[in-house]
């Protein structure tokens, strides 16, 4: 069995539900174009589902913006801390920012 260097990578890397973050997470987000990191300000759960957005506070002055708190989409949340390891964030909601990256974008938007 031939085993590339990305394959092995996605073998080593530890991964975390969206629905297991909770509130004050550090997290890793990609809303401004690179990754920052960013605050869980409240909790991704809402009623028996869990929340498309959510709030953060924002480290924006990593990448020479300002420090903000915002909503994010879930697709923007990439990566969490825990017990000092970073650790992929998976299985989040749906949301609709690939439309409106298309419609950001020029492209037709078919929904």
């Amino acid at each position: 069995m031939i085993t590339t260097d990305k394959m092995l990578n996605e073998m080593l890397v530890s991964k975390i539900d969206y629905k297991d973050l909770k509130k004050e997470d550090v997290l890793r987000t990609t809303q401004l174009g690179e990754p920052v990191t960013s605050i869980l300000m409240e909790s991704v759960k809402q009623g028996r589902g869990l929340k498309p957005t959510i709030l953060v506070n924002t480290k924006g002055s990593e990448v020479g913006m300002f420090d903000e708190v915002g909503s994010v989409f879930a697709d923007d949340v990439s990566q969490v801390k825990k017990d000092g390891e970073w650790l992929e964030v998976i299985n989040k909601p749906q949301t609709g920012k690939r439309v409106q990256d298309k419609f950001f974008a020029g492209e037709e938007v078919d929904e």
